[in-house]
């Protein structure tokens, strides 16, 4: 369903840049992952730990995980001219990584696995975002940078892994500590 929203996205915006549709990628993956946290906090409400492990999932791994990954492969870079940084194989691996989280996560789901389960799986896209934010904060103090690269690294890299992590915090106690 989400690759095929991402056909018919890029069908819509036919004729916008590359550059352009990654950031529209961007700001939709940012989207979908705050309203599925919203569901899984509603799940998280009504004691439904089932609906509350399937909206993490959808998250963490769906929205974020796998349209990261997509996002990288498509972009071949774009971003990276747009701040003006090289491209990077780790950038790859990177992707490659997201993807294979996506895959178990998304995978996971769909055999039903138990929501301690799909939380464990959760966590390890909610800790790989997280250390992604403390490091791209870390490259923000980078006297080295360009302003445009500092703000990018603090604001829109640090700023929302930071708000992954204290978000998540209470739907992962409530799958793996409860």
């Amino acid at each position: 369903m989400i690759i095929l929203s991402l056909f018919l996205i890029n069908k819509a915006i036919t004729g916008v840049t590359l550059l352009g549709k990654i950031k529209f990628l961007e700001f939709g993956r940012m989207g979908l992952c705050a309203m599925f946290f919203y569901f899984a906090y509603s799940a998280k409400v009504e004691g439904d730990m089932q609906g509350l492990a399937f909206w993490l999932v959808l998250a963490t791994c769906g929205a974020l995980s796998l349209l990261t990954a997509i996002e990288t492969y498509l972009g071949k870079g774009k971003s990276n001219d747009n701040l003006g940084w090289e491209d990077s194989p780790y950038r790859y691996q990177s992707a490659n990584n997201n993807m294979a989280t996506a895959l178990v996560g998304l995978g996971s789901l769909a055999m039903g696995l138990s929501p301690e389960s799909l939380g464990a799986i959760s966590a390890v896209s909610v800790l790989f975002f997280t250390l992604n934010g403390v490091n791209h904060a870390m490259s923000g103090l980078n006297e080295n940078l360009t302003i445009k690269q500092k703000t990018f690294n603090l604001t829109q890299r640090s700023g929302p892994a930071l708000l992954l992590f204290f978000a998540s915090l209470p739907l992962l106690e409530n799958l793996l500590f409860k």
